[in-house]
């Protein structure tokens, strides 16, 4: 009897260090994954499975909130939507491709302004923004990541409708 009540004892024991609880990523998409936390940065953080060696990489817009193995919770970003050109307001544009870990791209989005127009550089590019912000709200993408920008001058000097902007941006939607 004592014997059998000190090896269950020590097998207690030891499964409960052999298993140490998981950290929980709770994503927008209403999915969730057990994993271990090795590194939180600004836009993102790394994490590696269970029984895996290779880290991986998720930025903040894709999670919804991390649970630690704690218990304390650590909301990270709110639901974002665009559903249709006029919620262009909502479309983000991302800085990183830390930020878009964990997103799915969806369509590349290339736009131009005119050959000839009447904008300033500055103005030129600001409505062509908002533009490609618009297609993006179209297609139900609520984010945007710029990975093309060229500007042509036509003059020695920035002048009216003298510049022409060129942009190609991804577009990225939740898992």
């Amino acid at each position: 009897m004592k014997r059998t009540s000190l090896l269950l004892l020590y097998f207690y024991f030891l499964s409960s260090f052999a298993q140490t609880p998981a950290d929980t990523l709770f994503y927008h998409n209403g999915t969730k994954e057990a994993a271990h936390i090795s590194k939180i940065t600004i836009r993102s953080l790394n994490f590696i499975y269970d029984n895996e060696i290779t880290e991986r990489t998720v930025g903040y817009p894709a999670l919804k909130k991390v649970k630690y193995r704690s218990g304390r919770e650590e909301f990270l970003s709110p639901v974002h939507s665009a559903t249709g050109a006029d919620q262009w307001r909502n479309v983000i544009i991302l800085n990183s491709e830390e930020e878009v870990a964990g997103l799915v791209p969806y369509q590349t989005i290339e736009m131009h302004t005119r050959f000839i127009n009447f904008h300033t550089s500055t103005s030129g590019e600001r409505k062509l923004m908002r533009k490609i912000r618009q297609e993006a709200a179209r297609l139900n993408c609520p984010f945007i990541f710029l990975t093309r920008e060229i500007e042509v001058k036509y003059g020695k000097i920035k002048f009216w409708g003298l510049s022409q902007h060129k942009i190609r941006v991804t577009a990225y939607r939740y898992k």
